[in-house]
């Protein structure tokens, strides 16, 4: 890693730009999956402590955060202490049930296959498939009502 002179003068590198944006990614990510800004700054936290910039791209960071913000993620809605201000595209995903917005950001938003996502969340296939597919359309405005999670 650079110097502090050398990001002070602007001279980072691209890989160097691109592990800073996956760093972003990945919070936001695991931010918008557990509704928690702690938890998600210790996932991304172990993830970078996991990852390897010489064998891994930036996307396993991702990943690597994404897997260990749902290991043991509680049931319940997210932290009550200081949350990140998001854009309101990415808010209303907050405002989601949480099984829907925990499918909807692992199928739509990380692009994880819908077994990846059922196995990561303790889900069958069929529920991820349901629960991503009611968040769009409950974020798109086709269903005002929230769905009953049975």
């Amino acid at each position: 890693m650079k110097g502090m002179a050398s990001i002070v003068n602007n001279q980072l590198t691209s890989s160097e730009i691109l592990a800073g944006n996956a760093v972003t990614q990945a919070f936001v990510a695991t931010y918008l999956l557990t509704a928690d800004a702690p938890r998600a700054e210790d996932a991304v936290s172990e993830a970078i402590d996991l990852f390897d910039p010489q064998s891994d791209s930036v996307d396993v960071l991702i990943r690597i955060a994404i897997a260990a913000a749902v290991q043991d993620m509680p049931p319940q809605l997210g932290s009550t202490r200081s949350q990140p201000t998001l854009p309101a595209e990415l808010e209303a995903i907050l405002h989601l049930a949480n099984d829907l917005r925990r499918c909807f950001v692992l199928r739509v938003l990380a692009g994880l296959s819908e077994q990846a996502s059922a196995c990561l969340l303790g889900l069958d296939g069929f529920r991820v498939r349901e629960y991503a597919s009611a968040a769009l359309r409950q974020l798109a405005g086709f269903d005002p009502w929230p769905v009953k999670l049975t």
